[in-house]
Protein backbone atom coordinates (compact mmCIF):
# COMPACT_ATOMS: atom_id res chain seq x y z
CA UNK A 1 0.00 0.00 0.00
CA UNK A 2 2.79 2.38 0.93
CA UNK A 3 4.65 1.87 -2.36
CA UNK A 4 1.47 2.25 -4.38
CA UNK A 5 0.62 5.51 -2.61
CA UNK A 6 4.13 6.86 -3.20
CA UNK A 7 3.92 6.01 -6.89
CA UNK A 8 0.54 7.76 -7.23
CA UNK A 9 1.96 10.82 -5.45
CA UNK A 10 5.13 10.92 -7.53
CA UNK A 11 3.26 10.55 -10.82
CA UNK A 12 0.55 13.06 -9.82
CA UNK A 13 -2.17 10.52 -10.57
CA UNK A 14 -4.72 11.85 -8.10
CA UNK A 15 -8.20 12.07 -9.63
CA UNK A 16 -9.19 15.56 -10.79
CA UNK A 17 -12.72 16.97 -10.56
CA UNK A 18 -14.70 16.38 -13.73
CA UNK A 19 -16.88 19.32 -14.77
CA UNK A 20 -18.18 18.25 -18.16
CA UNK A 21 -21.46 19.84 -17.10
CA UNK A 22 -21.44 22.58 -14.48
CA UNK A 23 -23.31 25.84 -14.80
CA UNK A 24 -21.13 28.91 -14.26
CA UNK A 25 -24.13 30.83 -12.89
CA UNK A 26 -26.00 28.51 -10.50
CA UNK A 27 -23.12 25.99 -10.20
CA UNK A 28 -25.50 23.08 -10.79
CA UNK A 29 -24.19 19.81 -12.22
CA UNK A 30 -27.54 17.99 -12.35
CA UNK A 31 -29.91 20.20 -14.35
CA UNK A 32 -30.42 20.10 -18.12
CA UNK A 33 -27.76 21.48 -20.46
CA UNK A 34 -29.45 21.63 -23.87
CA UNK A 35 -27.49 24.20 -25.83
CA UNK A 36 -24.52 26.51 -26.19
CA UNK A 37 -24.77 30.02 -24.73
CA UNK A 38 -23.85 33.38 -26.22
CA UNK A 39 -21.87 35.46 -23.71
CA UNK A 40 -23.58 38.60 -25.05
CA UNK A 41 -27.11 38.64 -26.50
CA UNK A 42 -27.06 37.11 -29.99
CA UNK A 43 -28.70 40.22 -31.49
CA UNK A 44 -25.53 42.17 -30.71
CA UNK A 45 -23.75 40.27 -33.48
CA UNK A 46 -21.23 38.49 -31.23
CA UNK A 47 -20.94 35.17 -33.03
CA UNK A 48 -17.49 34.24 -31.66
CA UNK A 49 -18.00 34.56 -27.88
CA UNK A 50 -19.95 31.36 -27.33
CA UNK A 51 -19.77 29.05 -24.33
CA UNK A 52 -19.92 25.34 -25.21
CA UNK A 53 -22.79 23.13 -24.10
CA UNK A 54 -22.34 22.18 -20.47
CA UNK A 55 -21.36 25.64 -19.22
CA UNK A 56 -24.84 27.16 -18.80
CA UNK A 57 -27.82 25.09 -17.72
CA UNK A 58 -31.19 25.37 -19.46
CA UNK A 59 -33.02 27.08 -16.53
CA UNK A 60 -30.32 29.80 -16.31
CA UNK A 61 -30.32 30.16 -20.09
CA UNK A 62 -34.08 30.75 -20.04
CA UNK A 63 -33.87 33.23 -17.17
CA UNK A 64 -31.17 35.30 -18.82
CA UNK A 65 -33.10 35.39 -22.09
CA UNK A 66 -35.86 37.28 -20.27
CA UNK A 67 -33.42 39.66 -18.57
CA UNK A 68 -31.60 40.38 -21.84
CA UNK A 69 -34.88 41.11 -23.64
CA UNK A 70 -35.77 43.72 -21.03
CA UNK A 71 -32.34 45.32 -21.37
CA UNK A 72 -32.33 45.37 -25.19
CA UNK A 73 -35.84 46.87 -25.33
CA UNK A 74 -34.96 49.90 -23.22
CA UNK A 75 -34.77 53.22 -25.07
CA UNK A 76 -30.95 53.54 -25.25
CA UNK A 77 -30.34 50.01 -26.47
CA UNK A 78 -33.27 49.72 -28.88
CA UNK A 79 -32.47 53.10 -30.45
CA UNK A 80 -28.77 52.30 -30.88
CA UNK A 81 -29.58 48.88 -32.34
CA UNK A 82 -31.97 50.56 -34.78
CA UNK A 83 -29.30 53.07 -35.85
CA UNK A 84 -26.54 50.53 -36.50
CA UNK A 85 -28.72 47.85 -38.14
CA UNK A 86 -28.83 48.17 -41.94
CA UNK A 87 -31.47 45.51 -42.62
CA UNK A 88 -33.24 42.96 -40.43
CA UNK A 89 -32.98 39.18 -40.73
CA UNK A 90 -35.43 39.01 -43.64
CA UNK A 91 -33.79 41.87 -45.56
CA UNK A 92 -36.16 44.70 -44.61
CA UNK A 93 -35.17 48.12 -43.32
CA UNK A 94 -35.65 48.18 -39.53
CA UNK A 95 -38.12 50.31 -37.60
CA UNK A 96 -38.74 51.05 -33.95
CA UNK A 97 -41.86 52.31 -32.18
CA UNK A 98 -42.01 54.45 -29.07
CA UNK A 99 -45.02 55.96 -27.36
CA UNK A 100 -44.88 59.22 -29.35
CA UNK A 101 -42.54 58.60 -32.30
CA UNK A 102 -42.13 55.97 -35.02
CA UNK A 103 -38.65 55.72 -36.56
CA UNK A 104 -38.11 53.83 -39.81
CA UNK A 105 -35.09 53.45 -42.07
CA UNK A 106 -35.84 54.21 -45.71
CA UNK A 107 -32.27 53.41 -46.85
CA UNK A 108 -29.08 52.28 -45.07
CA UNK A 109 -28.27 55.92 -44.27
CA UNK A 110 -31.70 57.55 -44.11
CA UNK A 111 -34.18 57.62 -41.24
CA UNK A 112 -37.81 58.72 -41.34
CA UNK A 113 -39.32 59.89 -38.04
CA UNK A 114 -43.10 60.28 -37.67
CA UNK A 115 -44.68 61.92 -34.63
CA UNK A 116 -47.67 60.11 -33.22
CA UNK A 117 -48.34 62.76 -30.57
CA UNK A 118 -50.61 65.03 -32.60
CA UNK A 119 -50.12 68.24 -34.54
CA UNK A 120 -48.87 70.14 -31.47
CA UNK A 121 -45.86 67.82 -31.15
CA UNK A 122 -44.35 67.83 -34.62
CA UNK A 123 -40.77 66.75 -35.23
CA UNK A 124 -38.53 69.75 -35.96
CA UNK A 125 -35.41 69.27 -38.14
CA UNK A 126 -32.46 71.70 -38.05
CA UNK A 127 -29.73 71.40 -40.65
CA UNK A 128 -26.19 71.39 -39.19
CA UNK A 129 -23.05 72.88 -40.84
CA UNK A 130 -21.74 69.38 -41.64
CA UNK A 131 -24.84 68.57 -43.68
CA UNK A 132 -26.42 66.42 -40.99
CA UNK A 133 -29.73 67.20 -39.29
CA UNK A 134 -30.62 67.59 -35.64
CA UNK A 135 -34.11 66.27 -34.86
CA UNK A 136 -36.13 67.59 -31.96
CA UNK A 137 -38.79 65.03 -31.20
CA UNK A 138 -41.64 64.82 -28.71
CA UNK A 139 -40.54 63.43 -25.35
CA UNK A 140 -39.69 59.75 -25.65
CA UNK A 141 -40.78 57.74 -22.67
CA UNK A 142 -39.06 54.51 -21.73
CA UNK A 143 -38.36 52.76 -18.46
CA UNK A 144 -34.64 52.24 -17.91
CA UNK A 145 -33.84 49.84 -15.09
CA UNK A 146 -30.21 50.12 -14.00
CA UNK A 147 -30.70 46.84 -12.12
CA UNK A 148 -31.80 44.89 -15.23
CA UNK A 149 -29.03 46.57 -17.20
CA UNK A 150 -26.40 45.57 -14.63
CA UNK A 151 -27.72 42.00 -14.45
CA UNK A 152 -27.14 41.60 -18.20
CA UNK A 153 -23.66 43.14 -17.93
CA UNK A 154 -22.71 40.90 -14.98
CA UNK A 155 -23.94 37.85 -16.91
CA UNK A 156 -21.75 38.87 -19.85
CA UNK A 157 -18.73 39.46 -17.60
CA UNK A 158 -18.92 36.06 -15.88
CA UNK A 159 -19.30 34.38 -19.27
CA UNK A 160 -16.27 36.28 -20.57
CA UNK A 161 -14.24 35.11 -17.57
CA UNK A 162 -15.16 31.51 -18.38
CA UNK A 163 -14.03 31.93 -22.00
CA UNK A 164 -10.83 33.88 -21.33
CA UNK A 165 -9.66 32.36 -18.04
CA UNK A 166 -11.48 29.04 -17.81
CA UNK A 167 -14.54 27.72 -16.06
CA UNK A 168 -12.71 27.05 -12.78
CA UNK A 169 -11.83 30.74 -12.51
CA UNK A 170 -15.41 31.78 -13.27
CA UNK A 171 -16.62 29.39 -10.54
CA UNK A 172 -14.46 30.95 -7.81
CA UNK A 173 -16.34 32.02 -4.67
CA UNK A 174 -15.25 35.66 -5.13
CA UNK A 175 -17.77 35.89 -7.98
CA UNK A 176 -20.65 34.24 -6.10
CA UNK A 177 -22.33 37.57 -5.19
CA UNK A 178 -22.08 38.72 -8.82
CA UNK A 179 -23.55 35.49 -10.22
CA UNK A 180 -26.39 35.60 -7.66
CA UNK A 181 -27.19 39.20 -8.59
CA UNK A 182 -27.10 38.42 -12.31
CA UNK A 183 -29.43 35.45 -11.87
CA UNK A 184 -31.87 36.70 -9.22
CA UNK A 185 -31.65 40.50 -9.22
CA UNK A 186 -32.03 42.51 -6.03
CA UNK A 187 -29.17 44.87 -5.23
CA UNK A 188 -25.38 44.75 -5.43
CA UNK A 189 -22.85 46.79 -3.41
CA UNK A 190 -21.11 48.60 -6.24
CA UNK A 191 -21.64 51.24 -8.94
CA UNK A 192 -22.72 51.27 -12.57
CA UNK A 193 -21.53 54.13 -14.78
CA UNK A 194 -22.96 54.87 -18.22
CA UNK A 195 -20.97 57.23 -20.44
CA UNK A 196 -23.08 60.04 -21.91
CA UNK A 197 -21.02 60.54 -25.07
CA UNK A 198 -22.30 57.89 -27.48
CA UNK A 199 -20.76 57.04 -30.86
CA UNK A 200 -22.86 54.36 -32.61
CA UNK A 201 -21.08 51.16 -33.60
CA UNK A 202 -22.43 47.81 -34.69
CA UNK A 203 -20.78 45.50 -32.17
CA UNK A 204 -20.27 44.69 -28.51
CA UNK A 205 -16.93 44.49 -26.68
CA UNK A 206 -15.86 43.92 -23.08
CA UNK A 207 -12.49 44.86 -21.57
CA UNK A 208 -11.10 43.98 -18.15
CA UNK A 209 -9.72 46.72 -15.93
CA UNK A 210 -8.72 47.28 -12.31
CA UNK A 211 -11.27 49.98 -11.61
CA UNK A 212 -10.38 51.72 -8.34
CA UNK A 213 -12.29 51.77 -6.09
CA UNK A 214 -14.66 49.38 -7.91
CA UNK A 215 -12.24 46.45 -7.65
CA UNK A 216 -12.27 43.85 -10.43
CA UNK A 217 -14.38 45.38 -13.12
CA UNK A 218 -15.06 45.81 -16.79
CA UNK A 219 -15.74 48.30 -19.53
CA UNK A 220 -18.49 47.15 -21.89
CA UNK A 221 -19.22 48.87 -25.19
CA UNK A 222 -22.62 47.91 -26.62
CA UNK A 223 -23.61 49.64 -29.87
CA UNK A 224 -21.41 52.54 -28.77
CA UNK A 225 -22.98 52.91 -25.32
CA UNK A 226 -20.12 52.44 -22.82
CA UNK A 227 -20.69 50.95 -19.37
CA UNK A 228 -18.23 50.79 -16.47
CA UNK A 229 -18.98 48.51 -13.52
CA UNK A 230 -17.39 46.64 -10.66
CA UNK A 231 -17.86 42.88 -10.47
CA UNK A 232 -17.05 42.40 -6.78
CA UNK A 233 -18.75 43.82 -3.68
CA UNK A 234 -17.21 46.92 -2.09
CA UNK A 235 -17.66 48.44 1.35
CA UNK A 236 -20.88 50.43 1.88
CA UNK A 237 -18.88 53.64 2.34
CA UNK A 238 -17.05 53.27 -1.00
CA UNK A 239 -17.76 56.33 -3.18
CA UNK A 240 -18.13 56.41 -6.95
CA UNK A 241 -14.74 56.63 -8.70
CA UNK A 242 -13.05 60.01 -8.20
CA UNK A 243 -11.99 60.15 -11.84
CA UNK A 244 -15.58 60.27 -13.09
CA UNK A 245 -17.83 63.30 -13.26
CA UNK A 246 -21.58 63.52 -13.60
CA UNK A 247 -21.00 65.71 -16.68
CA UNK A 248 -19.55 62.67 -18.47
CA UNK A 249 -21.40 59.75 -16.87
CA UNK A 250 -24.80 58.70 -15.62
CA UNK A 251 -23.93 57.18 -12.23
CA UNK A 252 -26.17 54.52 -10.69
CA UNK A 253 -25.85 53.02 -7.22
CA UNK A 254 -26.62 49.30 -7.51
CA UNK A 255 -27.45 49.26 -3.79
CA UNK A 256 -30.62 51.18 -4.66
CA UNK A 257 -33.64 50.14 -6.71
CA UNK A 258 -35.21 53.59 -7.07
CA UNK A 259 -34.96 55.41 -10.38
CA UNK A 260 -31.56 56.97 -11.08
CA UNK A 261 -29.13 58.35 -11.89
CA UNK A 262 -28.15 58.68 -8.23
CA UNK A 263 -25.30 61.17 -8.65
CA UNK A 264 -25.87 64.33 -10.66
Amino acid sequence: MGHSHAFIHEQNLYPRPQRAHQCIYCKSTTTEFKSVEHVAPETLGTETSILPRGYVCTPCNNEFSKVEDIFLNTLPMSMMQFIVTKVDKVGRFPSVHYQKVHFQKTSPNSIKAVSQAGRSSRIAATKLPNGMFNLKTPDLTSTFSHIDCARTLFKMAIGAIAIEQGRDVALRPRYDPARSFALHGGTFPNWLLVEKNVKPRGSATLEWRQLEPLGTGALADIFGVRFMFGLEPVEPSTPAPESTRAADYLIFDLRRTDKGPHIT
